[in-house]
């Protein structure tokens, strides 16, 4: 509802995102639910930190933003295509990998598009509450709730069958990337941004307090996997230092 009232979606996601995070490590730490480690902590105050900084040198939306002009826009229409099929196509990969397990990429990939994508469109739509009257508002709502339910029906499914600790960073960080490529494409923040290159860089930041306070370590976990890869010390052949030592 507030970019209804006026916010800009590539801010008031990143704000969101922030709150639910700070909440998250607020409760979870005073209820002794998890434990939240050094780069758990720093990652979530980098988060929260470049969300403020946004409000400082986000998009500043006019009053009365042209929506449907802009999305009359082919750029604009093109990407919500994109977006809707999109969806329909994750909705499908949910199906054809609910029985894959709880560890698989390509489970966690659909429901992370599916939860990102609905999660995106919903704040667009949003943008029409005041804009229509009778009918039209009514088709608003209407498409505005059936977003919701499924927006909300995939969340409580993802928990439950992906590994939590992945797919709410892997979520939030694809959010904010979709987020701040509709508002490019669809709602013209590129002329109300007077910082484009700060404005991307503190983006950069909310992803990188987002991973922060993941479990993954996308090259640690690759530099291990090429390591036992490349490694075969029964034929001679070692990747690392220690491994010519021990072949020496």
């Amino acid at each position: 509802m507030s970019t209804a009232l006026g916010g800009a979606v590539a801010t008031v996601m990143p704000v969101q995102t922030g709150a639910n995070i700070l909440g998250n490590m607020f409760w979870q730490t005073i209820l002794g639910m998890k434990y939240y480690n050094k780069s758990m902590r720093v990652g979530t105050l980098v988060l929260v930190l470049s969300v403020a900084e946004l409000s400082e040198i986000g998009p500043n939306e006019p009053a009365e933003l042209p929506v449907l002009e802009l999305m009359s826009e082919p750029i604009a229409i093109a990407w919500t295509v994109f977006l809707a099929l999109s969806t329909l196509v994750a909705v499908y990969g949910t199906y054809k990998t609910y029985r894959y397990p709880i560890d698989s990429t390509a489970k966690l990939l659909c429901f992370v598009s599916v939860v990102t994508l609905t999660t995106v469109i919903g704040a667009s739509v949003g943008k029409f509450f005041l804009l229509v009257k009778g009918a039209a508002l009514a088709c608003v709502i209407c498409l505005y709730f059936l977003d919701g339910v499924f927006c909300m029906t995939f969340t409580v499914l993802a928990n439950a069958q992906c590994d939590v600790a992945i797919y709410v960073p892997a979520q939030l960080s694809s959010q904010l990337i979709v987020n701040m490529l509709t508002g490019y494409l669809v709602w013209g923040d590129s002329k109300y941004v007077e910082h484009p290159t700060a404005y991307l860089l503190v983006y950069g930041l909310c992803i990188m307090g987002v991973y922060l306070n993941s479990e993954m370590d996308i090259i640690g976990d690759w530099t291990r996997s090429y390591s036992i890869r490349n490694s075969m010390l029964s034929e001679g052949r070692a990747y690392s230092r220690f491994g010519h030592s021990v072949l020496t």
